[in-house]
C-alpha cells in the first residue's frame, strides 16, 4: 500500500516543475511585461509633449483611462432617459418578463413535440 502510495506522489511532483525553476520563469516574464509598460509609459509622455498637425499638445489621463470616447455621452444620456420615471422601469420589467414567458412557453411546446415525434 506504501509503495502505491510513495508511486502516486512522484507522479504527482514529475508532473509539476521545481519551485526555482518555476519563479525564474515568472520573474522573467514580470520584468519582460514591467519593461514593456515603462516602454509604453516613455513614449507616452513624449507623445503628450508634441503638438499635433493644428499646434494643440494632447492632454492624457496619467492612470491610462480613456475619456470621451465617440458614443459614450450618447449612450449615457439615452440610458438615464430610457426608463425616466419610475412606472416606465415597471412596464419594462413587466414586458420583458411576459416575453420570457412566452419564450418559455414555445420552447416547452417545442419540447413535447420533439418527445412525441422519438
Amino acid at each position: 500500500m506504501e509503495a502505491v502510495i510513495e508511486s502516486i506522489v512522484k507522479d504527482f511532483f514529475a508532473c509539476r516543475p521545481d519551485p526555482s525553476v518555476l519563479q525564474r520563469r515568472v520573474n522573467e516574464q514580470m520584468a519582460a511585461y514591467e519593461a514593456k509598460e515603462q516602454r509604453e509609459k516613455e513614449l507616452m509622455a513624449k507623445r503628450s509633449q508634441i503638438p499635433d498637425e493644428e499646434g494643440f499638445i494632447t492632454v492624457h489621463n496619467p492612470h491610462g483611462a480613456v475619456f470621451g470616447k465617440e458614443g459614450d455621452s450618447e449612450e449615457t444620456d439615452e440610458v438615464g432617459l430610457k426608463d425616466f420615471y419610475r412606472f416606465q422601469t415597471r412596464v419594462t420589467s413587466k414586458s420583458k418578463k411576459d416575453e420570457l414567458r412566452e419564450r418559455f412557453e414555445e420552447d416547452k411546446a417545442r419540447l413535447l413535440a420533439l418527445r412525441k415525434v422519438l
